[in-house]
């Protein structure tokens, strides 16, 4: 806090409401000495100020104040009208932006925190709104619809985004784009967009001359705001720290090649300068790109190349939809380019895709950078040309791109620097005229002199006279990376080839871990990375909290070149191992404690995966030189595979965490280890599992893990059976998945094992699932909470304690479920499970939609979203919790928005009858009548013959009635009727996230209604309201009265008219009160 006021007072009374909130401490003031004292030793006495009953800290300035000070003067400068400026300052403000300051969980800290963010988003939406007023329309599409997927409910980015696809001759895409927020805005929210968003509509409608903006982009105003697109655009992950140099006559080759062909590689040797070269292409581009600019660097991806490009364009994996698909849907024909930056070791698996794109996706560029050609259909080679060394204007070296680029690196060191340029020519000859060989050349120019430089090469030359080949450049490369090594002390030296171990960057502990052995002390390593830097063998990248290094590819080849020649390179790679090993534990570790860990996992998932594949070959090696005992790299390997797996299936990568799972299978099928091989098959199937969606290679895997367990009554055995039973459930082989969870708790008592018993417990709770043996499963999940608090299985104690939620609704014990819901919240966060707390959240969620109070649902369904946002099957459960609950009508465009969704989910996950189910209703609210009769008729046939029936098949019978009482003539009531009159006392509750569709009764009161048996209707409907004004179900019983009120006119019997009359009073008085913008009242 007092970074973010630096130079101003901040009282103590603020402080301790910020660190303590409510919960003051009785020795408060000493706490906060006690804070202060510790800053003092850390940054200095001065640096902390008393200032009366406050602090304040003694700096010029932080970033958090330079940025507040280039934000107001940004908006000053457009409050003022001058354009260039205002996007200069506000996208100098972005740029300074780390992300919202992390400050305690008290109401002060978090009223903070959300004041710091809503600054950056106002800060962002006057740099469009700048931008627009600039005449960047077609430029800034990309940005905003980034913008709006990310923030979709912000209705003034809709706004831009609506503004700048008219402004760029796009109206019907702007019109689109209207109707999109929209839908968001209704789906999420219920509301109408506002009453601008609506103007702008009209006036885009009208084509009104005022939605016209005339910029002429003069001399001055153009730089300045291409910067600013430049350097905070889709190319900002890309964006180099340096100045770009010269090339004219490339990139005007290039733009051409951009704007007549569909697939260019840039090729030229390592240190060339392809990616800047690309980049500056890009930026420059004559040809627009309206669909977006997709960057992706393939340098560390591996055989990861299509998730790559999924990431950069910000697609999750589905399960059941493959990532290329997904990549192509997304792109369609929109007019847009993706660079694949450093395709060297991918260059089969580019050429594949990138001609599968191009035939996919009519508009789509793609730009590529290689050592050598992709070698696809269609390709257009661009080879880049070493720097000219002849200056445009002087006919000799002044003023060459060569000369230019040399001076500009050197004066970075030394601003001073200057040297003939017939001798910087001479060093750039000897340099190939390479980008990266100049540059490192340039930063030894300050110490040594343009003399000593050349002295330097001229040794190095020597070494390659008389080379022959194509590889000519490579070697002068080369030759220069030896020199700087040569200029190396020892210490550095070192260091300097141990760090080529890595793939991507690494951080201080990992250098430590790695490199740092030999060092006296961990300053001596910092010293000596530091240097590494300063000479650029080492590229910085300095993050909010914590620094990161990394190499160029070219010198990180090199440094492993050293790291072989000097036979270090098994015993580095073993130190590699057990760092990545030792990492992914901890990240682990973090995950169970609720702790982050997704940033620094993405940061270091390169290097996780490469010591992972790399392991058998290069751990062989370790072997036969001693460097470890094979039993340690095996357990290293393990413990990496296995954290590894978990942290992918975490974050939703499935395929990835697969993956790794089959890493472990390999290691345990090759030493034959039944525990290992059990231990993958349990973890692949419980991270599958987490949202009920079987998968063969699943149980095939948990199958041969029980064969190789053998017959024991073991724990384990126990484990595998209940993780099979559950596997089994969404299978045609339902039965079978009963009889396991029997045997499971079978095994698991004659194990003696409480935790083995209470998976096989809740085994049986899974598969058995049945409206009439709610009590029963209560009675099962109080005992599997007993058992795993006792075991010491926390995951399960809380799947115990939501199963107990579940079991609550289904009875109507709504007090009860209010008490599990608290608790379960309670003791997710205090035992560190963030998925159960989003539970947690969705049955609150479900609880709002079923009293009615819609405002306080559509803020869950929002923050449930947020928080739930890094694993895509939450959204999935959401969804399903929502469409079941929600009564509220939609208009047609909501409608057409859900159906889509619906269908995708029916596609998705074909063996949950409900997603067809609901999607066969709203096809009957949208008229299509004939296609909704096909699919009712099959699917009430395949519900009638379903043997087991469960609170899915319950739910998806109640969704049919619904559907069956809508269409004319189908003859199904009877017929679905008598399937659901068991179960007429039910309410029907659907999966873990406790989706809730009433009274059974209800449906089969309208079933009897359509069949005519009005009596019966009268009776299931009065019971149907009973029970759901018991509950307080308001949305639910406005419903049933409605129809309640319609059999008592279609019965007319006396005193009949009196009863409907008085029943749509109450519905009326109801509807008022609830207010449901309309609810769902089947005839």
């Amino acid at each position: 806090m007092l970074g973010l006021n630096a130079g101003r007072v901040v009282a103590g009374d603020y402080l301790r409401a910020l660190l303590w909130g409510d919960d003051i401490p009785r020795t408060v003031h000493k706490a906060l000495q006690t804070h202060i004292s510790t800053l003092r030793r850390v940054l200095g006495e001065d640096a902390i100020l008393t200032r009366g009953a406050g602090w304040s800290l003694a700096v010029a300035t932080t970033d958090a104040v330079a940025f507040d000070a280039a934000s107001r003067a940004g908006r000053h400068a457009l409050e003022e009208g001058d354009l260039p400026d205002a996007v200069a300052r506000l996208t100098e403000a972005l740029e300074l932006w780390r992300g919202v300051p992390e400050l305690p969980e008290t109401p002060r800290g978090e009223a903070e925190t959300i004041r710091w963010a809503e600054t950056r988003e106002a800060v962002a939406d006057d740099r469009a709104d700048a931008l627009l007023a600039s005449g960047y329309a077609a430029e800034l599409i990309g940005e905003l619809e980034a913008a709006v997927a990310e923030s979709p409910l912000r209705e003034h980015r809709w706004a831009q985004l609506c503004l700048a696809l008219y402004r760029a001759g796009r109206q019907a895409d702007a019109l689109g784009a209207y109707q999109r927020a929209r839908a968001v805005l209704i789906d999420e929210l219920g509301v109408e967009p506002g009453p601008d968003l609506r103007r702008l509509e009209t006036a885009m409608l009208a084509h009104d001359e005022e939605l016209d903006v005339t910029m002429v982009r003069t001399a001055t105003a153009r730089p300045a705001v291409t910067q600013a697109l430049a350097g905070h655009g889709s190319l900002s992950s890309l964006s180099p720290r340096t100045t770009f140099v010269g090339r004219r006559e490339e990139l005007a080759r290039l733009d051409q090649l951009l704007r007549r062909h569909r697939l260019v590689t840039v090729v030229g040797p390592g240190g060339a300068g392809k990616t800047r070269l690309a980049i500056s292409a890009i930026d420059g581009a004559s040809a627009p790109f309206p669909g977006g600019v997709y960057i992706v660097d393939l340098a560390t991806c591996e055989d990861l190349m299509v998730e790559a490009v999924a990431a950069a364009m910000g697609i999750v994996e589905q399960p059941g939809r493959p990532l290329e698909r997904a990549i192509y849907e997304s792109l369609g024909t929109r007019s847009a380019i993706l660079f694949l930056d450093n395709c060297d070791r991918l260059v089969e698996e580019v050429c594949s895709f990138a001609d599968q794109l191009i035939a996919a996706c009519p508009h789509v560029v793609v730009l590529a950078t290689s050592r050598e050609r992709l070698g696809a259909p269609g390709e257009r080679v661009f080879s880049v040309p070493p720097l000219s060394m002849v200056g445009a204007d002087s006919g000799g070296p002044k003023g060459s791109d060569a000369e230019t680029l040399f001076l500009d690196r050197a004066r970075s060191v030394d601003p001073d620097f200057n040297a003939d340029p017939d001798l910087i020519a001479e060093v750039c000859a000897r340099c190939d005229g390479l980008p990266l060989a100049i540059e490192l050349a340039a930063a030894r120019g300050p110490s040594l002199g343009i003399d000593g430089l050349l002295a330097g090469l001229d040794d190095r030359m020597r070494l390659l006279v008389g080379a022959r080949g194509a590889a000519g450049r490579h070697r002068s490369l080369r030759a220069v990376l030896d020199w700087s090594h040569d200029l190396l002390g020892p210490a550095e030296q070192a260091v300097f080839r141990r760090l080529g171990i890595f793939a991507g960057g690494f951080d201080l502990p990992a250098i430590a871990e790695v490199a740092g052995d030999h060092m006296a002390s961990s300053s001596d390593l910092i010293d000596v990375v530091g240097r590494l830097t300063d000479k650029h063998l080492l590229s910085h990248d300095n993050g909010p909290a914590r620094s990161r290094w990394r190499m160029l590819e070219v010198v990180r080849s090199y440094a492993r070149d050293q790291l072989v020649t000097c036979g270090e390179y098994p015993t580095v790679w073993e130190r590699y191992l057990r760092w990545a090993s030792a990492s992914a534990a901890e990240l682990g570790h973090r995950l169970d404690a609720g702790e982050p860990w997704r940033e620094e996992f993405d940061a270091s998932s390169a290097d996780l995966r490469a010591a992972l594949s790399g392991a058998d070959i290069d751990v062989a090696a370790a072997h036969e030189t001693g460097s470890a005992p094979v039993g340690e790299t095996r357990e290293q390997r393990l413990t990496l595979a296995t954290s590894l797996a978990r942290l992918d299936a975490r974050r939703g990568a499935f395929t990835l965490a697969q993956s790794a799972y089959e890493e472990v299978v390999s290691m345990a099928r090759a030493t034959g280890d039944a525990n290992q091989l059990a231990s993958a098959a349990l973890g692949a199937s419980m991270a599958g599992m987490l949202f009920g969606v079987t998968q063969p290679g699943r149980v095939a895997l948990l199958e041969e893990a029980l064969s190789m367990h053998g017959t024991e009554a073991t724990g384990t055995r126990a484990r595998l059976l209940a993780r099979l039973a559950t596997e089994l459930y969404w299978s045609a082989d339902r039965k079978r998945s009963l009889d396991l969870a029997d045997d499971a708790v079978a095994v698991a008592g004659e194990a003696g094992d409480d935790g083995a018993r209470a998976h096989a417990l809740y085994a049986r709770l899974y598969v058995s699932r049945s409206p009439h043996n709610t009590v029963e499963r209560l009675e099962l999940a109080e005992e599997i909470m007993t058992l795993s608090q006792r075991a010491g299985e926390s995951q399960l104690e809380l799947a115990g304690l939501a199963a107990q939620v579940v079991g609550q609704l289904e009875l109507g014990e709504l007090v009860a479920m209010d008490a599990d819901v608290t608790e379960l919240s309670d003791a997710a966060r205090r035992l560190h499970h963030p998925e159960f707390q989003w539970y947690a959240a969705v049955y609150r969620l479900v609880r709002a939609l079923l009293a009615g109070r819609f405002d306080e649902a559509d803020q869950l369904v929002s923050d449930t979203m947020a928080s739930g946002r890094h694993v895509p099957e939450f959204s999935v459960d959401l969804f399903f919790a929502e469409a079941i609950t929600d009564l509220r009508t939609l208009d047609e465009s909501g409608l057409r928005h859900r159906g889509q969704r619906l269908a995708e989910m029916a596609r998705r996950y074909p063996g949950v009858v409900v997603w067809r189910c609901l999607a066969v209703l709203d096809e009957v609210a949208v008229g299509r009548r004939r296609a909704a009769g096909e699919h009712v008729r099959a699917l009430v046939k395949m519900l009638v013959d379903q043997p087991l029936r469960d609170g899915h098949w319950l739910v998806a019978g109640c969704l049919l009635a619904e559907a069956v009482v809508r269409l004319p003539d189908t003859g199904l009531a009877p017929t679905l009727d008598a399937a659901l009159r068991p179960y007429r006392e039910s309410f029907a509750v659907a999966g873990r996230v406790a989706a809730f569709r009433g009274a059974v009764s209800h449906a089969t009161g309208l079933l009897s209604l359509a069949a005519g048996n009005t009596d019966q209707a009268v009776a299931d409907l009065e019971l149907a309201a009973r029970r759901h004004r018991q509950m307080e179900a308001n949305p639910f019983l406005i419903r049933t009265l409605g129809a309640l009120a319609t059999a008592y006119e279609t019965r007319a019997e006396p005193n009949d008219d009196v009863l409907a009359t008085a029943v749509r009073q109450q519905m009326t008085e109801m509807a008022e009160r609830c207010h449901p913008t309309g609810s769902q009242v089947c005839p």
